[in-house]
């Protein structure tokens, strides 16, 4: 399937969203904390990574996710991944019943804002 921003987007409440420049500031499920996301295209090779603001750490994880693959062939699914990296997780703990708390969410000393 080929991704759209739109359908990276489809999970979350997106608060600011930026395509030419590649910038997007969304919230997850009843949180309320902004998590933004910047893609960066490659001069060279024409792909896209991302660098995410939060990653998540939820009930029985050990430690909170970071993504082990940040480069993608196509902006779009460099989109789709960095917030599916958030969602997935929220939504299994939600569903085995945990209640959505504001420390899942733990920044991201790697990221800087532009």
């Amino acid at each position: 399937m080929a991704w759209t921003f739109d359908d990276a987007l489809e999970d979350v409440t997106v608060l600011e969203r930026n395509d030419e420049w590649g910038r997007y500031e969304f919230c997850v499920g009843e949180l309320r904390t902004k998590i933004q996301v910047h893609l960066f295209r490659s001069p060279t090779t024409e792909q896209t990574r991302f660098v995410r603001s939060h990653d998540i750490q939820t009930p029985g994880m050990l430690d909170a996710y970071h993504s082990g693959r940040v480069w993608w062939d196509y902006p779009a699914y460099a989109l789709r991944n960095a917030v599916s990296g958030i969602t997935q997780y929220y939504d299994q703990a939600v569903q085995a019943g945990h209640t959505p708390q504001e420390s899942w969410l733990q920044r991201n000393d790697s990221f800087a804002e532009f």
